[in-house]
């Protein structure tokens, strides 16, 4: 038996078959086309998302594997980025995906009139990568665009309701949209009318592993996977990516490599991201410095080329330091070190999906960041 999962990334669809014990036994991947602009535009296509993961389907059961023992299919994918359908559940333009910069006004009035309201309800502050700045954006200079919307889904949603015919997302989703209630849990009427949107053009909101829907004939012959296979909804990449990597107990640390890096750490409680900081009031807290981060990545043929200087981040709780860890790179692959209480773990990075990286900033002129902040407690 196997469970079937497609992600899509910056810049292509992976696609990994699992064994029931949990083994990756065959993967796929298939690159599509980001359009930038000289403006801040980065825009995706959808239909090559739904593509692009019928053709890794494909590819991994020509290796040998049946469908019928393919049990369940799930989808994930970065989150905020918005899918438009019209009333016949067609796609009305292109997605702005979360790297897209042109929000920088709405971004400003965001933060300049509704701080507090959205740290209150979504626990986070504004910046071009949220939904919400890029649909306000988008509809206040496209007036057709937005008279045409019916639907609103996101990313990985809708390449599954491709597979499925659903209208759902799940609540890790919801909560990068900045159009969501996190302690409520609902879509929220008074940020959905800042882009003039209405809760009933909003995907019902469902848990990550609830059963969504199943393979329907038109994706079964696109895919090659069996008509009626069962589909869970999925989440968000850097949600199940923690959780696949093995960090699901309190203090457990990863650190991602990709169009953005990200360092997580897993708590037992909220904690804002909005004010972190050394004179923030979540001092106590604050337990990310970074030392030193210079670097590029440089695509060569399908490989991505590291010139890196090194990295130290420095962890804090309270003050005492944690945890402590380096790595070094120069013209070969990357390997990373982490102490802690499994003991050092060295994770060897041959192919490293970074556009340009920078140390503490997620200021709109960068395609991609490293955020050295996170938080332990």
């Amino acid at each position: 038996m196997y469970v079937l999962g497609v992600d899509f990334g910056g810049g292509s669809c992976k696609t990994t078959l699992l064994s029931d014990k949990g083994k990756v036994v065959a993967t796929a991947t298939c690159e599509y086309l980001t359009k930038y602009g000289s403006d801040g535009a980065a825009t995706q296509n959808p239909n090559d998302w739904y593509f692009s993961a019928c053709r890794n389907i494909k590819t991994i059961l020509n290796q040998g594997y049946d469908p019928k023992d393919i049990k369940v299919v799930c989808f994930s994918a970065a989150t905020h980025t918005a899918v438009l359908l019209d009333k016949n559940d067609q796609l009305i333009c292109d997605a702005l995906y979360w790297t897209d910069t042109r929000s920088k006004e709405e971004k400003k009035f965001l933060l300049e009139k509704y701080s507090d309201v959205l740290l209150k309800k979504t626990k986070h502050l504004p910046d071009t990568i949220w939904t919400l700045p890029e649909l306000m954006y988008l509809f206040k200079n496209n007036k057709e665009i937005y008279k045409k919307v019916a639907k609103v889904m996101f990313e990985k949603d809708y390449v599954r309701t491709r597979f499925t015919g659903d209208f759902v997302t799940d609540y890790i989703e919801a909560e990068g949209s900045m159009m969501f209630d996190f302690d409520t849990k609902e879509w929220d009427k008074d940020l959905l009318s800042l882009c003039g949107l209405k809760i009933n053009q909003m995907p019902k909101v469902v848990n990550p592993l609830d059963v969504v829907g199943k393979v329907c004939k038109n994706a079964a012959i696109d895919s090659g996977l069996l008509e009626g296979t069962k589909v869970i909804c999925g989440s968000t990449d850097t949600a199940m990516e923690v959780f696949a990597n093995g960090a699901i107990e309190k203090g457990d640390m990863t650190i991602k490599f990709a169009t953005a890096g990200r360092v997580c750490v897993v708590s037992d409680a909220l904690v804002s991201a909005a004010y972190l900081g050394p004179d923030s009031e979540y001092k106590s807290v604050w337990v990310g410095e970074a030392d030193e981060f210079f670097g590029i990545a440089v695509k060569k043929g399908n490989d991505y080329v590291t010139v890196c200087r090194s990295l130290s981040i420095r962890v804090y709780v309270n003050g005492e330091q944690r945890k402590h860890c380096v790595y070094t790179v120069f013209d070969g692959p990357l390997t990373f070190s982490l102490p802690g209480k499994r003991g050092e773990v060295s994770i060897p990075l041959d192919r490293y999906h970074v556009n340009f990286f920078f140390s503490g900033t997620n200021e709109p002129v960068a395609l991609g960041f490293f955020d050295e902040r996170f938080v332990e407690l």
